[in-house]
Order: C-alpha cells, then sequence, then structure tokens
C-alpha cells in the first residue's frame, strides 16, 4: 500500500478522518495508473465533462450508491431509522458500535478503517486510469471523494466486529489497535473491492448512456 496521503473526504466521513488523520494511498501512485483507452471510465467521464453531463450523472449514480450502501447497513446492523439518509444511518450505526462495550472509541475505530478504505478507493480507481485529477485534484472530476462516501456507509459493519472483537479481547499492555485494524480490514478487503468495482460498472454504464 502507498505511503502518500490525501486530504478529501466527504462530510459524513469528515470528523472521522480529523480524529485519525490523513488518508493514505493515492497521489504518489497516479504515475502508475493506467493509459486511459476510449472504453476505459477515464476516456468516459472525460467525454462527459465534454458534453456537460457529468456533474448530472455523477450526483445521480452518488444517491443510488449511497441508498444502495445505506440498504445494505441497516440490514446488516438491525437499525431502526426514519429513512435510508447517510446521516441517519452514520449516527444510528455509530450507536449500535458504542453498544458493543469495545475501550476504544467507536469514532476512532470507523477512522481508521476509513482511512484503509480511502486507500483501496484510490487503488481501484487507478486501475481504471483515474489518476490524482479525478481524485481531488480537479473538484469537477474528483470520483474519489463519492467513492469514499458510499464506502463509508458499507464500512460500519465492519467497524461493529471489530469493537466486538476487542470488547471480547481487550488490548494488552503495548498491544498494537492498528494490527487488529488491519486485519479486520483485509479479511473483508475483498467483499468492498467487489462492491467498489460493481459500483463503477455502473457509473461505467450510465456514462455510456449519455455519451454514446
Amino acid at each position: 500500500m502507498s505511503n502518500c496521503s490525501s486530504e478529501n473526504s466527504r462530510p459524513a466521513a469528515a470528523k472521522a478522518l480529523a480524529s485519525w488523520g490523513r488518508v493514505n494511498g493515492w497521489r504518489c501512485a497516479a504515475a502508475h495508473s493506467r493509459r486511459p483507452t476510449a472504453e476505459s471510465l477515464a476516456s468516459l467521464v472525460e467525454a462527459a465533462v465534454a458534453a456537460g453531463r457529468f456533474v448530472d450523472v455523477l450526483q445521480r449514480w452518488r444517491a443510488a450508491e449511497l441508498h444502495a450502501a445505506a440498504g445494505r447497513t441497516i440490514l446488516a446492523l438491525g437499525l431502526r431509522v426514519e429513512a435510508p439518509r447517510a446521516e441517519l444511518v452514520h449516527r444510528a450505526a455509530a450507536q449500535a458500535v458504542d453498544r458493543e462495550g469495545a475501550r476504544v472509541a467507536t469514532e476512532e475505530l470507523f477512522a481508521r478503517l476509513f482511512a484503509l478504505g480511502a486507500s483501496l478507493v484510490g487503488e481501484l480507481l487507478l486501475e481504471e486510469g483515474l489518476s490524482a485529477r479525478y481524485q481531488g485534484l480537479d473538484a469537477e472530476r474528483d470520483l474519489a471523494a463519492n467513492a469514499r462516501e458510499v464506502l463509508g456507509l458499507d464500512l460500519w459493519p465492519l467497524t461493529r466486529r471489530l469493537a466486538a472483537y476487542l470488547a471480547r479481547y481487550p488490548l494488552g499492555p503495548g498491544a498494537a489497535l492498528q494490527e487488529r485494524v488491519v486485519r479486520h480490514f483485509e479479511a473483508e478487503r475483498p467483499v468492498l473491492a467487489l462492491r467498489l468495482g460493481k459500483a463503477l460498472h455502473a457509473l461505467r454504464r450510465s456514462l455510456r448512456e449519455v455519451v454514446g
């Protein structure tokens, strides 16, 4: 995993990121992204931007993916919320994690997992040919911030499992919390990567519809 850093995040995760630090994993890897082809996500984004359609497509994609992620988290955690809105799900999920009784603050657990998830987002976007320009350097094309926001909702079930583990097996003197966090994240990484891949495929399909 890369050792470089990023500062961009969506509001839902901003507080958590601020409490843990800077996100690792995408800017210095930009040179290793694939060269865009006619059918690459990067090329489709550029075509949609040129046609003045990208912002609309991105907003609709973000809304649909957030709704889907909220539904998954509600189901996984058995949450009771008034509506599947991101802010409500984040709040209810954090309370569910609190109830596990871990000695580490829920905010810190989520922030550490989110930082690892942000790195995964960067890696997947680079594989799609989407370099730093699409990951915060150009606000109009910032797919990374939107993908991180979706991923943040999907991280809550993992956060609760980690909290339950730490409640059952408290950290001893000198024990490394990050080691436990990474171990849990890596176990879930294939599932998270698959979901992100499906989300990016849905974006590609939407972009093809508007650019032909």
